[in-house]
């Protein structure tokens, strides 16, 4: 169905009460000079009062600032702009109902100053529908710089100006207006915006109705109203039914209808007709008839200018979109309301509600489901008892799956019961009615409903990664009930604040569960949501959970290029950017930070480094910059969940999910590493990182923190490029300041010397090599945990004669084959050279390089070609001994030719230890006596030729001579080499060894070591170690264990071993032979031989020998008291009751956890099954008895070890009689029936008979056979309440709790109805106070804040027929304290921020909090000896911090600070002297703590510190402090404003505030003395902000005045609130100024007034009001200023009641 219109009816709920706003005013820049208009639309009954704020301060209309009202349009215009204009303005809009407000940014900048940015339309063309002859304007407005330029277009073609068709077009804004409308104006109207950077269109469509051309008037505009009313008479033609005022027939003729069955049709008719009857006089409707199942689609076509509001109701109540529900606007701009699978109750009237500025109306239209039943059931029947009823129903199509139902449950026939079908009529008849058959009778038929659904809504919607300018989100599909294919998914984005959606895949189809949106036009907060769409439909929109901060990817407009620098002078980078983004400088892959070295800024969209001073360390260093940081190692920080509640005895799982599948982590609770055990340990699946604890003890809560090792790991340089003889620094950076790091050369650990060291700073860690060699060449290592970080280091070098040379490089597929050249010559395989291929490595190897394979070699892949040098020189090798004298020679072609000489790259000269001799043609270097430096590298150079000359210095082995080990351990002999490829030989007494199972040698660069994994007596004797021809012996002497400790009552065991497995030993002990009895045997296994005693006694104590042939071992046995095996053994329950069919537990602690019991029944073993089990958690033993029966009553051991707990367990029987006294007649036939269900005698029920008494027994009763019972003959019934005895399932438990802290005691009943009563020591509890007693279904609580000393004792709570009881102990809680507070720091951005603060003790735990969010130590922040810096704005409040010692002399001031008055722009000093010199000295203003700025510096000099204004202002002014540790001091600095100096005297001016002159008053006084005129104005308050100008004789000068509020704070905190449920609570606080705005909050989320919460504000108070307490409304509530806040805890206990219960005597009996 489609409708147009219907009557104006002006609807006056539709947008009466609270103000609303219809159009928003829309954020805009623009340049300095022009004016500006903000508008918006609001409505409200009755009219509201509309201000418009600038930051807080009410704008009036006059000067450059007019307000405009008309009707229900605001505008606020400015004139003439400035720079100051700048600034977020605010229009209210108040009424006697409510309050609403809009907010808008407004940007003044120069022109040069606005970034540049392509039109946007903000104000898009309308469609519209005119009549014949009638005038159309279309409008729109775009956002741009520079100025954009405007062009129509028509169906795509330029639209020029004509007599009908005029267009006025200015800087943002155009217009298209067309007179006297024609059928060919009919078409696509198309607006195109064009500047320099970028262009935009929108369109509109025209339609000239010709129907209408005899119904114009003389109102000419596009109003919503006009083609409404003008085709008022047209729709009159085509009403199915008119409303008026004789409407009786049809409610009468319908009720007649009803009396003989209502058909299909005068159902519909009555539900028009009533419907109707409620619509206003002379309201026409259309019919929508659709059938049940179905979907119903309605369709109003709207236009007007501005662009109509439409909402869709429902009788008079608004719809809004669901799952049945779909509201849009379709491509033909019809307005849409799709029913999807219409139900009965979907019948009524629907009204489409249209409104804009110009008016408001609607259209209705009745919609009827038409069911498939046409007859239906009467809606009561009554008939008398043995009489027959009979229900029929008649369908309009048969259904096969209809059925009848009584009391929801399914009939079936029987010998009383039928059901018949006859075409489309069915029957059910009941013959013989009985009491029983009463109740609700209902005929089920079948609906077909639509075969195919649109999609639920995506689940589970996250973050997987997040970076500066992208984000991945990732969803679940739809989790339905029935399976619904999906096609793909729409996501949209909108910036927070704004209104509109924005498609991020618009052109593209996700079918993943995953995308990831970049190219983001702004940098804003945004929010995302997710809808799935398949053939049918899309379903409701699944918003992604919080807020991002994203930024435009930016692209490199000029980029960095080779720079020269000066070595001790600045140098300077730049990179300009098309985007306005963040970066980050590198430097040889070294993240940097603006400080002392550095100086990083950014103007807009240019990014510069300044190396404050240039080093030579910096030459060639690789300077990079980024857009985003290095990937995070962590990839959802921002929504993994951070705090996770476990419950005790039950598994807990700590996530997280790392940005690289590879990077390893590492856990820490309260700061200590965690390793792998039984109960906690690590997960790693894919890129998450897990923590499992298996079993929560109450000893696990705490912080835990997951770390990766390394935080630069994907950025750091892995390859660097050295250059010989000079400096070369491996650098990474690791998560943790903490953390420290291994590093290793080509797998060889390093350790600092005079050449190589490691350097930490912060959280970098570098690998300094002084002066590169070419042996520094390979891969390097640093290790932190089980993380690792390779570095290869590479530079160009000769290749040596007579070695091995092999060229790489490395291809893209593994399966390209490459040729190598040399020297243009194409290369084969053969004996000296060959090519190798690996993966894609491909390699050319020559096996013994010799002079004539210099030259270049060529690898070439295709078209591809890589170029390599190969030099070759000679290389020798010199073995030198240490202390000795070595020469090194070389000859020269001519006796006259002169050589240097050099070692590892540097120049070497004459000295003590080396000197230069030659002889003819000879040339040496001489060390007269080699040490250990002088190994290495040098090089004889003549000219340009090179000889190498390698020296090894050799040295005698130094290792420990002896060596003990003891037998069956491992024992290792080890010494050291001077050169690591020296080889060595192992010798035992003389026989070369070789590596076997039990002996093998190891090489570790220079160390050798000879390893014995278990040494046995045979390894004795003497060991030597053989490098060339120097030896070195050892002497191993092997040693028995002779002191044994054995435990009583536990197994000991003596061990010897035999060279033959054939000999047999004796034992003795203390000189007797011992012989095999009960408690002690001999074991003889191979070689091995044991005395074993089985059970430890102190009689075992002594010297035991083991005798083979003439050969003793000997060894001491020591007896130690076996720990209790039981903590508990005296406060046990030892007598447990158990009720028949329940759970019973047996339980017993152990004193060590790893102590295995066994449990006994009678004195026969357990094992686990299906009825009983037993469960160790901890120390804690348990034996489980599922379901009590009587044969499990008896004797229960839990044995550990020799001990053991006796329990006896008996068993319950609760039997419950029910009696029926007498019947009148013995043969009565008597039912007993439980809530209504009739009961059969069995194993459960026994029912007995005696002569005129009925009895009902109930065996083994339960909670569950609690209920109402009935005894009932033909005649009469007997009604009964059973209720089973209360028992306590769960009893208390003892507990200690600290002094101040929360008791927490619960126990839990068998049932959840039953009353209890709490006891302290005997006495009655009674709630209030500090005690809660509350109740959870069937577990009862009793709280008790505030421990106390005396609230120790014994606690017990009662019911009926049991009680439980436990002991409450408390003891004292660690007190921490601060001892220096915080104070506010003002920075400058960009610098560091410094808080401190101190507590004690000194190893208190420490948490800090920004904004209450806690903060973690990482690039931004730092930690670290109670110092914390930042690098940011922003409040801080804090937990605790870390401790700071005090001095021990207090540090007072000897001269003090003094007032001081003062002129503007005169150098300012404050100065004080101290009684000692330091460093803990603080400047505040304002109790501010002040950092040095530009104009303000602090010096220090011995015990003087001045605080010094360069040229102090009017903004200086204030009370100025100055604190130490132990003594304040304080004065007040006065600024007097400069007089206004004329060059003559005695001349008369005036002074101006915005315009208006000033006159001299009480707060206002004009002086003139000479040619000083001055203007002091005192108690300013925030009207006086203005500017001021003074004036004479044709002169003028003037300033701006600018008065700011003073901080507002807390001058009265909030308490804390403890009341019971249900009552009335009210916060109250008081702020420091009457203006001062508060906003409320309940932990994180913010309050708003509502059903339960009100908000007041009386001059200072500020109030919360919260009506009606519940225990969800129990936490900590804030009030927050914008400068302050305080906060206090409500506490909500419930309330008791005491219930009175009255039985009758005789009507039950519990046995």
């Amino acid at each position: 169905m489609k409708f147009v219109s219907g009557e104006q009816i002006m609807d006056q709920n539709l947008f009466g009460g609270a103000p609303r706003f219809l159009t928003r005013p829309k954020a805009f820049a623009v340049c300095v000079g022009k004016d500006a208009t903000l508008s918006c639309t609001i409505v409200g009954s009755p009219t509201p009062l509309i201000t418009w704020e600038k930051e807080k301060l009410k704008l009036t209309s006059g000067g450059r600032f007019k307000t405009v009202e008309d009707g229900d349009v605001y505008r606020l215009t400015i004139y003439d702009l400035t720079l100051e204009d700048s600034g977020q303005y605010m229009c209210r809009a108040k009424n006697s109902v409510g309050e609403a407000y809009a907010a808008v940014t407004l940007k003044v900048a120069l022109p040069t100053e606005l970034v540049q940015r392509a039109p946007v339309f903000m104000v898009k063309p309308t469609s519209a529908r005119v009549g014949l002859g009638g005038d159309v304007i279309f409008h729109c407005r775009v956002a741009a710089h520079p100025d954009a330029n405007f062009d129509w277009e028509k169906d795509g073609r330029y639209l020029a100006e004509t007599n009908r068709i005029k267009i006025v077009s200015d800087s943002d804004s155009s217009s298209l207006r067309i007179q006297s409308v024609r059928n060919l104006d009919s078409g696509t109207y198309t607006c195109r915006a064009q500047n320099s950077v970028g262009r935009a269109q929108a369109a509109a469509a025209l339609v000239v109705d010709t129907q209408d051309s005899r119904h114009l008037g003389a109102d000419k505009n596009t109003s919503l109203l006009s083609h409404l009313q003008k085709r008022k008479e047209e729709m009159k033609k085509d009403i199915s039914i008119y409303h008026t005022e004789d409407n009786s027939s049809l409610v009468s003729s319908s009720t007649t209808n009803m009396a003989d069955g209502l058909s299909a049709l005068s159902l519909e008719h009555d539900l028009r007709a009533s419907t109707l009857a409620k619509l206003p006089k002379g309201v026409f409707t259309r019919t929508c008839t659709v059938t049940e199942g179905k979907h119903a689609k309605l369709s109003c076509f709207v236009t007007g200018h501005p662009k109509p509001h439409i909402i869709w109701r429902k009788d008079g109540t608004n719809i809004s979109e669901g799952r049945r529900h779909v509201i849009y606007e379709d491509q033909a701009e019809n307005f849409i309301l799709k029913i999807l699978y219409c139900k009965q109750s979907d019948n009524g009237l629907y009204t489409c509600n249209a409104t804009n500025m110009a008016g408001q109306t609607y259209s209705a239209v009745l919609v009827i489901v038409k069911g498939n039943i046409t007859k239906k059931l009467p809606r009561r029947t009554v008939v008398p008892i043995s009489d027959t009823v009979i229900f029929c129903v008649e369908l309009e199509h048969p259904c096969p799956d209809a059925y009848w139902t009584r009391n929801g449950e399914k009939l079936k026939e029987d010998s009383r019961v039928s059901i018949a079908c006859m075409l489309r009529q069915y029957t059910l008849t009941i013959r013989d009615c009985q009491a029983d058959d009463s109740g609700e009778v209902a005929f089920v038929t079948c609906v077909k409903s639509a075969r195919k659904h649109p999609p639920d809504p995506p689940v589970d919607a996250v973050v997987q990664n997040k970076t500066d300018s992208s984000i991945t989100l990732q969803w679940s599909p739809p989790d339905s009930d029935r399976p619904v294919p999906i096609k793909s998914y729409i996501v949209d984005r909108k910036k927070v604040g704004a209104q509109t959606w924005q498609r991020c895949n618009a052109t593209e189809t996700i079918v993943s569960t995953e995308m990831t949106i970049c190219n983001f036009t702004e940098e804003a907060t945004y929010q995302f949501r997710i809808s799935a769409i398949n053939d049918f439909g899309q379903s409701p929109y699944l918003e992604v959970p919080g807020s991002f901060y994203l930024e435009p990817r930016a692209e490199v407009r000029k980029g960095l290029m080779n720079s020269t620098a000066v070595s001790g002078e600045e140098a300077s980078l730049s990179v300009e950017l098309s985007a306005v983004c963040s970066g980050f400088w590198s430097l040889n892959g070294r993240l940097l930070r603006s400080g002392g070295d550095y100086l990083i800024t950014r103007s807009k969209n240019i990014h510069t480094l300044v190396i404050r001073t240039v080093s030579m360390d910096l030459n060639g260093a690789e300077v990079k910059f980024v857009e985003t940081l290095p990937q995070a190692a962590f990839s959802n920080t921002e929504s993994v969940q951070k705090e996770v509640t476990a419950i005790l005895s039950h598994k807990a799982t700590l996530s997280c999910d790392v940005s690289d599948s590879k990077t390893e982590v590492k856990w820490y609770k309260d700061g200590k590493l965690l390793v792998s055990s039984k109960t906690v340990y690590s997960e790693t699946k894919g890129k998450t990182r897990q923590l499992v604890i298996e079993n929560v003890e109450k000893n696990d809560a705490g912080e835990y923190i997951c770390e990766s090792a390394f935080f630069n790991k994907e950025s750091v340089q892995k390859e660097v490029k050295a250059i010989l003889s000079q400096k070369a620094t491996l650098s990474c950076e690791v998560a943790d300041a903490k953390t420290e790091v291994k590093w290793y050369k080509d797998g060889k650990l390093l350790t600092s010397s005079r050449t190589i060291h490691a350097e930490s700073k912060g959280k970098s860690r570098q690998l300094v090599i002084d002066s590169v060699e070419k042996k520094d060449a390979g891969e390097y290592i640093c290790e932190a945990g089980t993380e690792k970080l390779v570095f290869k280091i590479l530079f160009s070098s000769d290749t040596t004669l007579s070695q091995k040379a092999t060229l790489s490089c490395e291809v893209a597929d593994a399966k390209t084959e490459v040729k190598w050249y040399k020297d243009g010559k194409l290369l084969t395989s053969s004996r000296t050279i060959h090519a190798e291929s690996k993966g894609k490595s491909r390699q050319l190897v020559i096996d013994s390089v010799e002079k004539k394979d210099a030259g270049e070699y060529i690898c070439e892949a295709g078209a591809e070609k890589l170029a390599f040098k190969m030099q070759v020189s000679v290389q020798k090798e010199v073995k030198t001994t240490l202390s000795q004298k070595a020469t090194l020679s070389c000859e020269v072609a001519d006796a006259k030719t002169d050589v240097k000489w050099y070692k590892d790259g540097k120049l070497l000269t004459s000295s003590r230890t080396i000197h230069v001799e030659s002889k003819g043609k000879s040339r040496q270097l001489v060390i007269d006596s080699v040490e250990k430096k002088d190994a290495g590298e040098y090089i004889c150079e003549a000219g340009t030729e090179k000889m190498a000359v390698f020296v090894f210095p050799s040295e005698r082995i130094v290792a420990p001579m002896a060596v003990k080990a003891t037998l069956s351990q491992k024992a290792t002999l080890s010494c050291e080499v001077a050169d690591a490829k020296t080889e060595v030989k192992w010798y035992k007494d003389g026989k070369l060894l070789t590596s076997s199972r039990t002996i093998h040698a190891e090489s570790k660069g220079k160390s050798r070591q000879l390893v014995i994994d278990s040494v046995e007596k045979k390894d004795a004797g003497e060991y030597i170690c053989e490098a060339g021809t120097e030896k070195l012996v050892f002497k191993v002497q092997v040693e028995v264990q002779k002191e044994v400790k054995a435990t009583l009552s536990q197994k000991a065991t003596l061990s010897c071993e035999v060279a033959d497995a054939k000999t047999e030993v004796k034992w003795y002990k203390d000189g007797k032979l011992l012989t095999s009895s009960r408690t002690i045997h001999v074991e003889s296994k191979g070689k091995s031989r044991q005395l074993v005693i089985d059970s430890v006694e102190k009689k075992d104590a002594g010297e035991y020998i083991c005798e083979a042939g003439a050969e003793k071992l000997a060894f001491k046995v020591q007896v130690a008291e076996a720990p209790a095996a039981f903590s508990n053994k005296e406060s046990v329950q030892k007598e447990v009751k158990a009720t028949l069919s329940q759970k019973a537990t047996l339980s017993c602690e152990v004193s060590d956890s790893k102590t295995e019991v066994k449990w006994y029944k009678d004195g026969k073993l357990l094992t686990s099954s299906k009825t009983v089990h037993m469960e160790s958690k901890g120390k804690s033993r348990q034996l489980v008895i599922e379901k009590m029966e009587k044969k499990d009553a008896g004797e229960y051991t839990c044995e550990a070890g020799t001990e053991k707990l006796v329990f006896k367990l008996q068993v319950t029987v609760i039997t419950l009689y029910v009696e029926h006294h007498k019947l009148t007649t013995e043969s009565a036939n008597v039912k007993w029936f439980r809530d209504g269900v009739e009961i059969k005698e069995g194993n459960k029920y026994e029912i007995k008979i005696d002569g005129l008494s009925r009895t009902l027994i109930i065996k083994s009763s339960e909670a569950k056979d609690s209920g109402a019972y009935s005894c009932q003959t033909a005649d009469d019934k007997l009604e009964f309440k059973v209720q089973v005895p209360l028992k306590f399932v769960a009893p208390l438990k003892p507990v200690t709790i600290d002094l101040g802290g929360t008791l927490s005691l619960m126990c839990e009943l068998n049932q959840a109805s039953g009353d209890v009563v709490w006891q302290h020591d005997g006495r009655d509890i009674k709630p209030g106070g500090r005690f809660s007693i509350s109740t959870e279904g069937a577990k009862r609580f009793l709280t008790v804040t505030d421990m106390a000393k005396e609230d120790e004792g014994e606690y017990s709570c009662e019911c009926k027929n049991d009680k439980t009881s436990a002991k409450v102990s408390s003891k004292a809680p660690r007190l921490v304290r601060l001892t220096a507070k915080l104070n506010n720091v003002v920075a400058v951005e960009g610098k560091e921020a410094i808080f401190k603060c101190s507590v004690t003790p000194a190893d208190a735990s420490v948490k800090w909090f920004r904004n209450n969010v806690p903060i973690t130590a990482g690039p931004k922040y730092k930690i670290e000896h109670g110092v914390f810096l930042l690098i940011a704005f922003g409040f801080f409040s804090f937990s605790l911090s870390f401790f700071v010692p005090p001095s021990e002399i207090p540090v007072t001031f000897k001269k003090k600070l003094e007032n001081l008055t003062v002129e503007e722009q005169v150098e300012v000093k404050l100065e004080v002297e101290l009684s000692k010199p330091s460093a803990d000295v603080k400047w505040m203003k304002n109790s501010v703590v002040l950092q040095p700025t530009g104009n303000m510096e602090i010096r220090v000099d011995g015990t003087k510190q001045t605080l010094v204004f360069k040229s102090v202002t009017h903004a200086d002014r204030g009370f100025y402090s100055c604190e130490t540790l132990d003594d304040k001091t304080e004065a007040k600095l006065t600024v007097e404003s400069k007089a206004v100096e004329l060059n003559q005297a005695d001349v008369e001016g005036s002074w101006t505030r915005n315009g208006t002159k000033i006159k001299t008053g009480p707060n206002c006084r004009i002086t003139a003395l000479g040619k000083k005129h001055a203007l002091t104005l005192s108690q300013l308050k925030m009207e006086d902000a203005g500017t001021i100008a003074f004036q004479a004789e044709g002169v003028r000068t003037s300033g701006k005045l600018i008065v700011t509020e003073p901080p507002a704070m807390i001058s009265n905190p909030m308490m804390d609130i403890s009341v019971p449920e249900k009552e009335k609570v009210t916060f109250e606080c008081e702020v420091s100024r009457s203006n001062a705005d508060v906003k409320w909050f309940k932990g994180d989320m913010e309050l708003k007034p509502g059903k339960n919460f009100s908000i007041h504000s009386l001059g200072r108070k500020r109030t919360l009001v919260i009506q009606k307490c519940a225990p969800e409304d129990q936490g900590t509530y804030i009030c927050r200023t914008s400068d302050d806040n305080t906060s206090a805890k409500l506490t909500v206990h419930g309330n008791s009641k005491l219930l009175f219960v009255q039985c009758r005597k005789h009507s039950v009996r519990c046995q």
